[in-house]
């Protein structure tokens, strides 16, 4: 498989994440592929060399940072509450994101998105955190 940066039209470099960021444990053997020359990357769909979407330079993967920031609590919080398991949780909170932005569940990840469509995803993330948080705020003084 070739895989082409966007940013500087030359050819990626399939790696590992405990090759590129040691210290990141949850990362070793999960694979990605690097533009070396700009600095662009995206990890691969599950054990696979395909890639999430197309890599990111600094501006994307930051937007793709906060985009899980925002997320991640919401899918942690449904397991711990409902005691469905994570895995459940997650693939539960991300068919609820793709419908609120209008694409398909396969669609919906944050290393395939544009970085317009995270910043709308990381907006609709933390209205529901807030909402969830008055929600839980007005219980307990009830």
């Amino acid at each position: 498989m070739l895989v082409t940066c966007q940013y500087c039209r030359r050819p990626a470099e399939l790696t590992t994440g405990d090759l590129e960021f040691p210290d990141i444990p949850n990362l070793t053997g999960k694979k990605l592929w690097v533009c070396r020359d700009c600095d662009a990357r995206v990890g691969c769909r599950g054990n696979t060399d395909v890639p999430l979407g197309e890599l990111g330079d600094g501006k994307l993967r930051t937007a793709r940072q906060k985009g899980h920031e925002a997320f991640d609590p919401l899918w942690r919080e449904m397991s711990r509450r409902s005691g469905m398991p994570e895995g459940e949780a997650r693939n539960v909170a991300y068919f609820w994101l793709a419908e609120q932005l209008g694409i398909t569940r396969e669609e919906c990840h944050f290393g395939g998105m544009s970085y317009e469509r995270i910043l709308k995803a990381t907006v609709l993330c933390r209205e529901l955190q807030a909402q969830l948080d008055t929600e839980q705020r007005t219980r307990d003084l009830l």
